[in-house]
């Protein structure tokens, strides 16, 4: 309920002249409310969720359209609720500490920037705060490219969102006015018992891992013990960072949204044992730059083509699983077989840049885009085999001020991967790098080749019988002919 909440009251707050009016997308994203809402050409979707703790893995299906993938939608998605992501620790209390030092430090910070004008030394803040979260689920599996590769957040530079105590009403407050062990009281910090204390919880859960593997945590966890588990067990609730927004851009877009603030909401929300966050953007609309992109309005029938496809093993830089295995339960790595790829697909122009995208085929294109969920189909009739290391797509009255943007996709024929690709403007060609994905997950492969983008001819008209007709690889569906 506070994810529609949410997602309305963001969604109303973009009020301009040149924001058209937000549209609800109710039953297009699985468990997922959503919103969308349009300003010079370039779109903003809103997503809402909450995952139960056992289903932090598959946060990202919730988000995955009918038609495509939910950050191919909008030039810029937000992706906001309840995502249950926890920070592990037999030592709740430590977090807190950590916390609060982070809280006093950031303080300072602040009130330095407002003394003096001339550059002082580095803010203390940020390093501390980086302690303090260092523990978070989500920011280590963002990392690792498990979940939400690609998407972005602000940094966390608030207070842990659960379990609040139910009398705690501005905790933010409560930190600025206490400092170390003081601030445990804002939380819950054990599971309901009279006669457990986090004390009494903390003890037992070391003393189960010194039973799982003597005094080498990452012992027990090859046994299957980690110290998530072991807190767990032991009826510790580790305060942790729930709460989140992600977001991500289309390529070439990136620069043109900044986070402003983000921070827990004090009073948004009453009765729950969450706090509620929001975050603040500073996003960049040129109108000059969509007309500038193809040096022409109008729309046009346009070719593209992706060749000279080659696959470049190159693992993401991050934390290995022998690192993690003590401390976290380490999500499976999503591989891309390379071996078994047998077909390449290619999806132009992408809804969120295509003004005609209610009147082409969305069932072919919604095939297109099934890369978590298996081979799929593709009747766009925009697909070649893998062994020609070439893919084109031609389309009918494309807006080349707004189609910047192609998605590839490779089958393997069990569970696919695909990529966005920012194309080159009209008559040109350029060469592209880009990492796979599958559902949100990176499989830890580059797809590099050539993109070139040029006019196409219009195709000459055949006779069947006594009628004329002309073959399209997109038919317009639209009117009376959807009959």
């Amino acid at each position: 309920r506070f994810g529609y909440s949410a997602g309305c009251e963001v969604a109303a707050a973009m009020h301009h002249r040149d924001v058209s009016t937000p549209q609800f997308l109710d039953g297009i994203f699985r468990n997922a409310p959503a919103l969308r809402a349009k300003r010079l050409k370039e779109s903003t979707l809103l997503l809402s969720t909450q995952k139960a703790a056992q289903n932090q893995s598959d946060v990202f299906m919730t988000a995955q359209a009918g038609a495509c993938d939910a950050h191919l939608v909008a030039t810029h998605a937000f992706f906001l609720g309840d995502l249950n992501y926890r920070a592990p620790t037999v030592a709740p209390r430590e977090t807190l500490s950590n916390v609060a030092a982070a809280v006093r430090a950031s303080a300072r910070d602040d009130a330095a920037r407002v003394v003096s004008e001339k550059r002082g030394p580095p803010p203390a803040g940020p390093a501390l705060w980086r302690k303090a979260v260092e523990n978070d689920e989500l920011l280590r599996e963002m990392r690792a490219g498990r979940v939400f590769s690609g998407w972005a957040e602000a940094p966390l530079r608030f207070p842990p969102t659960y379990r609040i105590a139910p009398h705690v009403d501005d905790v933010a407050h409560a930190y600025a006015s206490y400092g170390g062990d003081d601030v445990a009281f804002l939380y819950s910090l054990v599971k309901a018992d009279d006669d457990l204390t986090d004390e009494t919880a903390r003890r037992d859960a070391e003393a189960l891992l010194r039973e799982a593997n003597g005094d080498e945590p990452s012992g027990a966890a090859a046994r299957g013990l980690t110290v998530a588990a072991a807190a767990a067990r032991a009826g510790l609730r580790p305060p942790s960072w729930c709460d989140r927004i992600v977001n991500v851009s289309l390529p070439g877009y990136a620069d043109d949204l900044r986070p402003v603030d983000y921070a827990s909401l004090v009073g948004a929300v009453k009765g729950s044992d969450h706090r509620a966050v929001g975050c603040a953007f500073s996003l960049r609309c040129d109108a000059s730059r969509c007309a500038a992109w193809s040096g022409r309005a109008g729309f046009k029938r346009v070719r593209v083509v992706l060749d000279e496809l080659e696959l470049r093993r190159e693992p993401l830089a991050t934390t290995t699983r022998s690192q993690t295995a003590e401390r976290h339960a380490v999500g499976p790595d999503v591989v891309l077989n390379v071996e078994a790829v047998h077909r390449c697909a290619l999806v132009f122009p992408l809804p969120a840049e295509d003004p005609r995208w209610h009147d082409r085929t969305a069932g072919h294109v919604a095939d297109a885009f099934d890369v978590a969920g298996g081979a799929g189909h593709d009747a766009s009739g925009f697909a070649a085999a893998w062994s020609r290391r070439t893919v084109e797509a031609v389309a009918d009255e494309v807006d080349l001020r707004l189609a910047r943007h192609a998605v590839v996709r490779l089958e393997t024929g069990g569970g696919g991967a695909a990529a966005a690709v920012l194309l080159p403007p009209l008559n040109s060609t350029l060469r592209f790098e880009v990492r796979l994905e599958r559902g949100s997950a990176d499989l830890g492969h580059v797809l590099v080749g050539r993109a070139s983008v040029g006019r196409a001819a219009a195709p000459a008209p055949r006779r069947r019988g006594s009628r004329e007709y002309v073959e399209s690889p997109m038919p317009d569906l639209s009117g009376n002919d959807a009959l």
